[in-house]
Formats: structure tokens, C-alpha cells, sequence
């Protein structure tokens, strides 16, 4: 949800008042964008936490 305009302190005292008044509770969070992790280096069967073992 973006807005163009900043929200006013009493736009946003009306909103807290209205979500206490219906019982001040969050039944379902936002869907969330997954976000996969991938191999660095997949071709050559590495990873960046493979390190430096040349001691």
C-alpha cells in the first residue's frame, strides 16, 4: 500500500482507534514475497561460505 501523501497524525490516531475498538488484534498478516537463496558459484559446486583453507 503506498501513499502519494503523507498520512496526518489524525488519520492515523482515527485508524489506532478504530483497530482497538474491533478488538486490537491481527487475524491474518500480508502476504510476504518468498525470496530464494541461491548457490554463488553453482557452476562449479561452490559457495561464498566454502572460505579460504590454504593455511
Amino acid at each position: 500500500m503506498k501513499h502519494k501523501e503523507a498520512i496526518t497524525q489524525e488519520e492515523l490516531e482515527r485508524a489506532i482507534r478504530k483497530f482497538l475498538e474491533n478488538g486490537g488484534r491481527i487475524d491474518r498478516l500480508p502476504d510476504q514475497k518468498n525470496i530464494v537463496s541461491r548457490m554463488i558459484g553453482g557452476k562449479w559446486n561452490t559457495s561464498e561460505l566454502a572460505g579460504d583453507h590454504s593455511n
